[in-house]
């Protein structure tokens, strides 16, 4: 068994060769199949999603205002933020949580100063729910099938409450909380481990409670540099960047998306969204790239084409080895694994996810460079797979009509994360 300079088996990067992984779990259903039962049961048992939808007003729509929503557990000095976003009008926003009751806070920052102030659009809802897990339909869906609160901002509403609502105030009161929005780190960070990486596929919900989804800088974050922000693939891990990412141009900096891997696809694309968004909406970088692997692809573009915000800048998109169109081994592990991780249901071919991010194209502004590999192992010769994704998946038509180059790697799946030969390419591609 080969070694990557990270650590990781090189047969296990990338996705563990996902009909592997299926079988092999499937086999051992006391052992990693009896996680991911109690893991999910928690889940249901526990957790909620609660979705909210910004209805446009005159000020959202003709001046394009944010709008900045908090939400708050307990009351009085006791309020802790347990969430934020930033959003714009007609957009959904989603947030899986604990159940219980919260409060909600939105405004409109008319003056563009950051603080919220009297007589700015408002919504407060002292007494909000999350839909439970428990009462979804296990069936592959989607989140944008979910209820949403209604959040009309009213101009003649005052918020009398002593809570600091300044942008300032809540990115600190997050970064109080959870530290994962660009956040430094270093390539030997504990949450990039193989075993945190096999929790997020295993334990996704263990795994939020203990690390999260997170947005990393490996040095402090300059706007004016050009970011390229990394996305891993099924088991995967931002680790598995490290040899690209030395090799990339000096100026370039390097951000790294992190998830459990066993989550639905829709929502983790949407988590990516919104932390893009908030590097843009925040920071106007001078350049954004995203690259990913595998299934990371698949995050990466349902995040692309899901944000209207997005969708007005620049992003150069990069993607190695991605099954655009599923994986049948998901079919395997949906049809006859005793218990099903809800990334296999994304992963299907012809899943609603799968039909969801090709609803729309790639706007204009996103520059989409397609990489697949063709050889079965490394240093093989060509076949009809890299080793676990099919020539097929990857080659999908619709990802090759919207690309700006289409090029092929005599490597594996997971060879090409240290292929020399795909250094070159992104280093040229992210100047191209």
């Amino acid at each position: 068994m080969s070694i990557t300079k990270s650590g990781y088996p090189s047969s296990q990067l990338c996705g563990l060769k996902l009909l592997v992984l299926l079988s092999v779990a499937i086999a051992l259903s006391g052992c990693q199949i009896q996680k991911l039962k109690s893991d999910l049961e928690v889940a249901k048992q526990e957790y909620g999603v609660l979705t909210i939808e910004t209805l446009p007003t005159t000020i959202l729509t003709d001046n394009k205002k944010r709008v900045y929503v908090a939400v708050y557990r307990g009351n009085g000095d006791s309020r802790e933020m347990v969430n934020f976003r930033t959003t714009a009008a007609g957009q959904r926003q989603y947030m899986i949580m604990p159940m219980g009751q919260y409060e909600l806070l939105a405004f409109v920052d008319s003056n563009d100063d950051l603080i919220y102030q009297p007589g700015e659009p408002i919504f407060w809802q002292k007494t909000i729910a999350p839909i439970a897990l428990s009462s979804l339909d296990e069936q592959d869906s989607s989140l944008q099938e979910l209820d949403a609160l209604k959040l009309q901002l009213e101009p003649n509403q005052t918020f009398k409450q002593n809570l600091d609502v300044s942008m300032f105030g809540l990115k600190r009161q997050l970064a109080q909380a959870k530290d994962k929005f660009l956040h430094q780190v270093d390539w030997q960070d504990p949450r990039f481990s193989q075993q945190v990486a096999q929790l997020g596929m295993w334990q996704p919900v263990a795994f939020s409670e203990q690390f999260g989804f997170g947005l990393y800088t490996l040095d402090k974050f300059e706007p004016n540099k050009p970011s390229v922000v990394f996305v891993h693939g099924i088991s995967g891990s931002p680790a598995q960047f490290e040899q690209i990412a030395e090799h990339l141009a000096k100026d370039v900096q390097v951000l790294l998306f992190q998830y459990p891997s066993a989550y639905p696809l829709d929502y983790s694309a949407y988590i990516l969204q919104v932390a893009l968004e908030e590097v843009v909406n925040l920071y106007q970088p001078s350049s954004l790239a995203v690259v990913a692997h595998s299934m990371g692809g698949l995050v990466a573009r349902g995040a692309l084409v899901a944000s209207d915000n997005l969708n007005s800048h620049s992003i150069k998109f990069i993607t190695m080895a991605t099954p655009w169109s599923g994986h049948f081994a998901a079919s395997y592990g949906v049809a006859y694994s005793p218990v099903v991780a809800p990334v296999w249901r994304s992963m299907v071919p012809e899943s609603q996810y799968l039909k969801q991010i090709f609803a729309t194209e790639l706007s204009t502004y996103h520059q989409h460079y397609l990489l697949f590999a063709y050889a079965k192992s490394r240093g093989g010769e060509g076949s009809a797979n890299d080793g676990s994704v099919s020539l097929k998946s990857q080659l999908n038509e619709q990802a090759q009509r919207e690309a700006r180059k289409v090029i092929g790697v005599s490597d594996d799946h997971t060879g090409v994360l240290t292929n020399s030969l795909v250094y070159q390419y992104i280093n040229q591609w992210l100047f191209d």
